[in-house]
């Protein structure tokens, strides 16, 4: 079996799993923030939304340059509702499923790097590469939820009746 066709069904779970998280964002709640340091739940969401997005820059390019020399560094615009961080994630996940499944076993042993202002962050194989944007999403390798700064914000913007582990969560806080 290829490397594409074995990591389809854990794509399609963690992104049927992130959708359910964003469905649950409430609208009037996209400026609010834990802490003046941190992102906005509306920055955050449209973080989560993105980072689908990155797949097919995986595939079809050896690296990624956040901050081109002489170029303006890569920002995204913050989506200004659900309704629109739902459409971003879906064309997202659409174009990241593709290029997935467009993957040969050669492309995901393939080097790929992430570069900042033309200075190499790290150099890895693809596979290594998507596994830790897995993770990224996941919270940095502990199982869906909790979210790196999903938890925190979803305290104060997301539909309390979404999962167990949010309740779970709160009880915990208190």
């Amino acid at each position: 079996m290829s490397i594409s066709k074995s990591i389809l069904p854990e794509f399609d779970h963690e992104m049927a799993t992130s959708r359910r998280v964003l469905e649950r964002i409430v609208d009037d709640k996209f400026s609010w923030k834990p802490h003046e340091k941190s992102m906005t739940l509306g920055e955050l969401a449209t973080h989560v939304a993105t980072i689908p997005s990155w797949t097919p820059m995986t595939f079809d390019r050896d690296e990624l340059d956040l901050a081109p020399p002489g170029q303006p560094a890569y920002r995204l615009e913050p989506a200004k509702s659900r309704d629109e961080v739902l459409a971003a994630f879906d064309k997202n996940v659409a174009s990241a499923r593709a290029a997935l499944e467009a993957a040969t076993d050669e492309n995901w042993q393939g080097k790929w790097s992430l570069l900042n202002g033309g200075k190499t962050i790290f150099t890895l194989p693809r596979t290594a590469v998507m596994r830790g944007k897995s993770r990224l999403k996941a919270g940095c390798g502990q199982d869906w939820p909790p979210h790196h700064h999903m938890n925190s914000l979803l305290h104060q913007g997301v539909d309390r009746r979404s999962t167990p582990t949010i309740r779970f969560r709160q009880r915990r806080l208190q």
